[in-house]
């Protein structure tokens, strides 16, 4: 009995020690935040066959992560695994980055979804398989490369994407890192590689260290687009039309102005570097441009009447159509951006935005029903009879009226009523 437990127990040990060296493995973290990737490369030494076997774990809590050759994000080949918001429907959409940028569909690759690939609880486990996946644009695999570069980084959190385009548009990373992988342990066939996922590295080290991303970018341009068209414009025509300030106008629309033109040209550079914006094809984008125009048009009408006005006081055609260009411009930002919020991936912002709009709406048309009431009772007072009867002025044709020179003290109050 004891002879064939010691028995069992070699025939098993050998066959995991073959599965532990049928694959290089990578876990990037401890615990159960961990990014877990091991590569098996079947029969690599056969040129026939050009199959490559993949297995990733993560946390279901990323809106996407990503496992590619290369050292770079500049022409690496990569995996980018995601789910929808329910956390089903995996796709694993095999990209290629030609620069820090979003990674572009490769047409060329054929990805299979193997058993066992699942959702469970907050994680989320995939396998799959990659043909042609040996060469891409600007890289190919070597099989040989004990040290071949890897790249991994993973999306931010609660954003849900469209799981069943292999094209669906992503957010900017997280945070991301490099490791290396070991090819030549991950020669072995690919049924083993199927039953087996690591726990720890294994033929894979980690080169340096995560690295926590930043994008400042999408916010500024978020703040100065909307906070300009939801407090600064409007801000702007307070000063004109109830306290009547014509310099505090136009000084608070040339800012705003400037504000608009910073905003764009972080937008512009923001496009770059996302597949659904760089061709400038979205409607928030030619709403943008249209509004752009629009603003440098509002300036030249506004200059151009304040420059008449000055020589005849008189209103002018421009001054009209300033008048109409300004609410136009204004309601087509603000649309806007609503609009942009659901084009970068956040519509959930789409609330606190129309909340802010609420409340400055509010302040602004209570503060126009204070000043007009507070300018019609001004009004009463500012009519000939009542400055007449604020400065006791009796006009000279009712003077002989009533002797009043003469009148004396009503009886009622006279002294000889007094006790």
């Amino acid at each position: 009995m004891v002879r064939l437990r010691l028995i069992n127990y070699l025939f098993w040990g050998i066959l995991a020690s073959t599965l532990i060296h049928a694959q290089s493995a990578f876990v990037s973290r401890n615990g159960n935040d961990n990014i877990t990737f091991a590569l098996n490369n079947p029969n690599a030494p056969s040129p026939k066959q050009d199959v490559l076997n993949y297995y990733l774990s993560g946390p279901i809590e990323y809106s996407w992560i990503a496992v590619g050759f290369g050292g770079r994000m500049r022409d690496a080949f990569m995996f980018i695994i995601y789910t929808n918001g329910n956390g089903k429907n995996i796709t694993v959409s095999p990209r290629v980055a030609d620069g820090n940028s979003e990674p572009s569909l490769d047409h060329s690759k054929t990805v299979r979804l193997l058993e066992n690939s699942a959702t469970t609880n907050d994680r989320y486990t995939v396998r799959w398989e990659c043909l042609n996946c040996r060469e891409w644009k600007g890289g190919s695999l070597n099989a040989s490369d004990e040290k071949q570069q890897m790249i991994y980084a993973v999306g931010p959190r609660d954003v849900g994407l469209d799981a069943s385009n292999p094209e669906a548009a992503l957010r900017r990373h997280d945070w991301y890192g490099r490791f290396e992988i070991n090819m030549t342990q991950a020669i072995s066939d690919d049924i083993k590689f199927q039953r087996f996922w690591p726990t720890k590295s294994d033929g894979a080290s980690e080169v340096g260290y995560e690295v926590d991303d930043h994008d400042f970018a999408s916010p500024a341009h978020a703040v100065l687009m909307t906070g300009t068209f939801v407090i600064l414009f409007p801000l702007g025509i307070i000063w004109l039309r109830i306290f009547g300030n014509v310099r505090l106008h136009w000084l608070t629309q040339i800012v705003g102005v400037l504000v608009i033109f910073i905003g764009a040209v972080i937008g512009i550079l923001l496009s770059k570097q996302y597949n659904r914006a760089k061709h400038f094809t979205s409607s928030h984008q030619i709403i943008g441009f249209v509004i752009l125009f629009v603003l440098l048009l509002q300036a030249g009408l506004g200059a151009a009447h304040h420059r008449i006005f000055k020589k005849t006081p008189k209103p002018t055609l421009l001054s009209s159509i300033h008048r109409i260009l300004g609410p136009l411009a204004i309601g087509l930002g603000v649309v806007n951006g609503a609009l942009g919020f659901k084009f970068a991936l956040v519509p959930r912002h789409i609330i606190g935005y129309a909340i802010v709009i609420i409340i400055v709406s509010i302040i602004a048309v209570v503060s126009s029903f204070i000043h007009n009431r507070s300018r019609r009772r001004q009004a009463v007072y500012e009519t000939p009879a009542a400055r007449n009867f604020q400065s006791a002025y009796v006009a000279p044709e009712y003077q002989n009226d009533i002797p009043l020179a003469h009148a004396g003290v009503p009886p009622a109050y006279s002294r000889a009523m007094e006790p």
